[in-house]
C-alpha cells in the first residue's frame, strides 16, 4: 500500500531555503561591517585572481612581444604604463603576472598549512619532547620570539653583559647566542 505525500509536504524544505536565500545578503553584509581589513583582501584577492584568469582578453598586448621601436617608452595612451628595455608592454607584463601571483600564493599558502597541520597534530597527539620541540622549530634562522614581538610593538632593551654569560653557558637551548634582546612585555619571551 503506498500512501501520498501531502501537498503541504515541501512546505517546510522551501521556507527553509527562502530564508537562507534571504540571510545570504545580510551575512555578507555583517562580514563587510565586522572586518572591513578582511573585506578588502577578499576583494583584493578576487580582484587578482580575475584579472589573471582573464589576462587573455583585457591584456592589450602580448606580454613577451618585443617592439623595438618603442622600447623604454613612458606611459602614454598606446602604453598606459609604459615599456620595458625591450619594448614590452608593461601593463600586459603586470597583467599575465597575476597569473604567477594566485599560483604561488596559493601553493605557499597550501604548502605552509600542510606543514603546520602535520607538526600540529604530531604535536598534540605525540606530547612530551616533541611538544617542546615544535615551538622551538620556527627558530631556523635564528628568529624568536624578540623578533616577533618587534612586529606587536613590545618595547625591547638590551640585556647587558651581566646576564650575557647565561646566553653561552646553559643546557637550556632557547637561551643560545643571539638572544640579545628580551622584551618584558612578551611573557613567552622565555620559552620560545
Amino acid at each position: 500500500m503506498t500512501m501520498a505525500a501531502p501537498d503541504n509536504a515541501l512546505a517546510p524544505v522551501t521556507d527553509e531555503l527562502a530564508t537562507v536565500r534571504r540571510a545570504l545578503p545580510a551575512r555578507v553584509l555583517r562580514f563587510v561591517r565586522r572586518q572591513p581589513l578582511g573585506t578588502i583582501g577578499l576583494v583584493l584577492v578576487v580582484v587578482v585572481t580575475l584579472v589573471g584568469i582573464s589576462a587573455d582578453w583585457i591584456a592589450p598586448y602580448d606580454p613577451t612581444a618585443n617592439d623595438f621601436a618603442a622600447m623604454t617608452q613612458p606611459p602614454s595612451w598606446a602604453h598606459l604604463l609604459g615599456t620595458d628595455q625591450f619594448g614590452r608592454d608593461l601593463l600586459s607584463r603586470i597583467i599575465y603576472g597575476a597569473r604567477t601571483a594566485v599560483v604561488v600564493g596559493l601553493s605557499a599558502s597550501m604548502i605552509g598549512g600542510f606543514i603546520g597541520l602535520v607538526l600540529g597534530v604530531a604535536s598534540a597527539y605525540f606530547g612530551g619532547r616533541i611538544d617542546l620541540l615544535v615551538p622551538r622549530a620556527r627558530r631556523v634562522d635564528g628568529f624568536s620570539a624578540d623578533h616577533h614581538g618587534a612586529r606587536r610593538g613590545g618595547d625591547f632593551r638590551h640585556r647587558g653583559a651581566e646576564r650575557d654569560h647565561r646566553d653561552h653557558d646553559s643546557a637550556d637551548p632557547a637561551l643560545r647566542p643571539g638572544r640579545a634582546l628580551e622584551c618584558p612585555l612578551d611573557p613567552r619571551g622565555a620559552l620560545y
